[in-house]
């Protein structure tokens, strides 16, 4: 193929010419799509989903005795768990526009059932003022039923009572990464390459050639391959790379991922394309994903359930409201989460008791852990009652422990970084200089609260280390760097430097005891 635009031109032509139809389930087949739909669909049916009571205060109190906390965290109907329940209708919502299900009630008109709804067999009907679903449920047989008995799950929607189905109005896009699908399946099959070329300088027969190549396949195909090969008696080996036209269809294939992300409204990341994304950026895309793809969904939730699921006495008094425990959708590391914790039982915004709660720990018997004081803080009795602070090893030691684990998160990312670039980047001295002059930036954001935490209880002022690990990593991979023949040098001296560097950090971390 001369040029990309000879490539696009005739790529975009057999598209037209070949087509491709699209319906929920075809959709469903073209794989971004499909992980897309059940990422979100799981995130959404995956925290608890709860009714509480508004106290007079503000305070808010879990109600488990009210029937919809049972419909909707544990068993909506005889046939499916909550969580399954919650996943169907929001993968209908998605794809359909529309997630729908039958609310079942008792002679007092109390919610016992909610019974997923097919939205390709469901007619929504606006009459007289009055919304009906129209369920047809095979050989002629059809239900009718009122809005109040039917919880609806609307996606982005013109009238308000019907969402727009994504199938339907992303068909162009889907149906040109189906067919990028089928086009690279079909490159593949036609025009395969083969990895390499064998030369030999002597003319060989048919029989001596077929040998040659069933020797080379045994020994280099398979379980073998990566293996280093030897090529004896003038033999010449050729590796074949892509071709333009193979790595055009990669980048188209990348290009549909972001498209489908774009129809979902996930950040690329969730399909994974997080060629851009760094540690620090995953964790604010990973922010971004819960307020701008989940929380609209959370929030249709809610309101169809304060209007389906809730008394109307209840509804008018506002005494009632329903929301998602989302907790388990923002916690953090494992570090930085008892950095926040540590913090806020320090500052006297939670109990000790709290944290434990919420690290799954079985709550301790002492009075104080449920009392707002800072653990660090003693009281002296001998002397009368005034406070003194003393710092507690046990508490030292954890935060080092801490520090330990935040630095070798960083240090393994920038050991990746460092043996993607030595493999790949022309110029890797510039990269070098660049990579350097952020990586303490991103150093001290992690680790600062951290090491703030540590100065508290440990008496100390001491910094991050993010400067130093810079300056002297920088200067090891500089002096490789200079000394290395080649690419493939470069990345073995690199990554044989590098490997063992998470688990030499002790220089980098606070001392085992202070005075």
């Amino acid at each position: 193929m001369g040029n990309f635009a000879d490539w696009w031109i005739e790529y975009v032509e057999a598209h037209r010419a070949q087509g491709v139809r699209i319906t929920p389930d075809t959709a469903l087949m073209y794989s971004s799509v499909w992980q897309g739909v059940n990422t979100i669909a799981g995130d959404i049916a995956s925290p608890p989903f709860y009714c509480y009571d508004v106290e007079n205060d503000g305070d808010l109190v879990i109600n488990k005795r009210d029937p919809s906390y049972y419909l909707l965290n544990v068993e909506p109907n005889e046939l499916m768990s909550a969580y399954t329940f919650r996943q169907i209708l929001q993968a209908h919502a998605l794809i359909w526009g529309n997630g729908m299900a039958a609310i079942q009630r008792d002679d007092r008109m109390v919610p016992r059932r909610l019974i997923p709804l097919l939205p390709d067999r469901t007619e929504i009907i606006l009459e007289n003022g009055q919304l009906f679903y129209v369920v047809n449920r095979g050989l002629e047989d059809e239900m009718t039923l009122r809005s109040e008995n039917v919880f609806h799950v609307v996606g982005l929607s013109f009238d308000g009572f019907e969402g727009y189905p994504l199938w339907k109005y992303g068909r162009e896009s889907l149906g040109l990464g189906l067919e990028s699908e089928r086009h690279s399946t079909r490159t593949l099959q036609n025009n395969s390459v083969p990895p390499v070329v064998l030369k030999h300088p002597a003319m060989l027969s048919e029989e001596e050639a077929d040998q040659l190549l069933e020797t080379w396949q045994k020994r280099q195909g398979g379980d073998n391959k990566g293996r280093a090969a030897l090529a004896a008696g003038g033999l010449e080996v050729t590796a074949l790379s892509h071709t333009n036209e193979q790595n055009q269809h990669i980048e188209q294939r990348k290009f549909q991922r972001v498209e489908v992300a774009s129809w979902l409204n996930l950040p690329p990341h969730k399909l994974n394309d997080d060629q851009n994304a760094s540690y620090n950026s995953l964790e604010n895309q990973e922010r971004a994903y819960l307020n701008q793809t989940l929380r609209r969904w959370f929030s249709t939730w809610e309101a169809e359930a304060q209007r389906k699921l809730m008394r109307e006495r209840d509804k008018r008094s506002a005494r009632k409201i329903f929301k998602h425990d989302t907790t388990m959708l923002v916690e953090t590391d494992m570090s930085t989460k008892t950095t926040q914790w540590t913090s806020l039982v320090s500052a006297e915004i939670a109990t000790r008791n709290e944290a434990r709660r919420r690290f799954g720990l079985p709550l301790s018997e002492d009075p104080a852990a449920d009392e707002l004081r800072n653990p660090n803080t003693r009281t002296d009795e001998s002397g009368g009652g005034e406070e003194s602070t003393e710092t507690d090893n046990e508490a030292v030691e954890a935060h080092r422990r801490l520090i330990a684990s935040a630095l070798t998160d960083l240090v393994t990312v920038d050991v990746e970084k460092l043996q993607r670039a030595a493999k790949r980047t022309k110029n890797f001295v510039s990269w070098l200089d660049s990579h350097y002059s952020k990586t303490v930036d991103i150093f001290d954001k992690k680790l600062a609260p951290i090491y703030d935490c540590y100065n508290v209880v440990a008496g100390t002022e001491l910094a991050p280390p993010s400067a130093e690990y810079a300056e002297n990593s920088k200067n090891t991979i500089l002096a490789i760097a200079g000394a290395a023949i080649g690419q493939d040098d470069l990345h073995s001296q690199v990554t044989t430097e590098t490997a063992g560097w998470t688990n030499n950090l002790d220089a980098y971390l606070p001392e085992l005891s202070h005075g």
